[in-house]
């Protein structure tokens, strides 16, 4: 004789629950954008240590990027949708941008709390709540700036949008995190 299950209220919400906790976790970014880094490479490493992370990965710098009193340089891999940004020879900032080549960004490079390039700017509002700054873009009419700060102050996320949709987000220690253009 078969054995028939029965199934309460209880044992239902807890078979939905480790379904949703599941089904978050397959949706969870395969690299998480914080302040303190992206995937194996973290804010402060050199340039070395972060290609050693990164498998051994060639990370190139720009010769045209004019260095600043801080010795700041961009450094990237070729057709990565991440830029690291390095002062007296350690990374400070790193940046998520639609690629030159492609126009995209890998979906899964996305901040912590799961959003990224798309996202609109409610999504940044149900995942940061009171903890999202917002001010007006710079240089986009049609843009905002939203930052997240770490304890302190020091170091946090900025998320650029245009017409109501991030563009690109970065992280790192200040100063390097508000530089608008680059290394200034």
């Amino acid at each position: 004789m078969a054995k028939t299950t029965r199934w309460t209220g209880r044992t239902a919400l807890g078979a939905t629950a480790a379904l949703v906790l599941a089904l978050a976790a397959s949706a969870a970014p395969r690299e998480a954008l914080t302040s303190q880094g992206l995937g194996p490479v973290k804010v402060g490493m050199t340039l070395a240590e972060a290609q050693a992370a990164l498998g051994g990965a060639k990370l190139t710098t720009a010769d045209n990027e004019p260095e600043n009193p801080q010795g700041c340089k961009i450094a990237r891999r070729l057709g990565a949708a991440v830029s690291y940004m390095i002062e007296k020879n350690r990374i400070v900032r790193i940046d998520v941008f639609p690629t030159p080549e492609t126009g995209r960004v890998p979906p899964d490079v996305r901040a912590a709390a799961g959003v990224g390039v798309g996202s609109t700017e409610a999504d940044l509002r149900r995942a940061y709540g009171r903890a999202l700054k917002s001010s007006p873009h710079p240089y986009d009419e049609n843009g905002r700036y939203f930052r997240v700060n770490d304890a302190g102050g020091r170091s946090g996320l900025i998320f650029e949008t245009s017409h109501g949709r991030v563009t690109s987000f970065r992280a790192g220690r200040e100063p390097a995190l508000s530089y608008i253009e680059g290394c200034s």
